[in-house]
């Protein structure tokens, strides 16, 4: 059994990793002390497919499997809860 992730799966979590921080790093004292976030964030998330990761291609989805869904919100959480909670 190969529990390696593959190429995508790795590609996916690099993704997110880079996305975390330049997009949310930066961000999360502020967003923490005002109990809010930039609702932007949203919009960035769609455009880099994390919303519907687990949906086909076919019905709008980016087609990922649910490994790679733990992956993006794993590091997600890691920048920030409240931006994991959305995905």
């Amino acid at each position: 059994m190969n529990l390696e992730l593959s190429e995508e799966q790795a590609a996916v979590r690099q993704l997110a990793e880079e996305f975390v921080g330049r997009e949310i790093t930066p961000h999360v004292v502020e967003w923490d002390r005002s109990e809010n976030i930039d609702k932007s964030i949203v919009k960035k998330l769609g455009a880099l497919g994390f919303l519907g990761l687990t949906i086909d291609e076919e019905y709008g989805g980016s087609g990922g499997d649910h490994l790679a869904y733990c992956l993006v919100t794993e590091e997600l959480g890691r920048g920030d809860s409240s931006v994991r909670g959305i995905v």
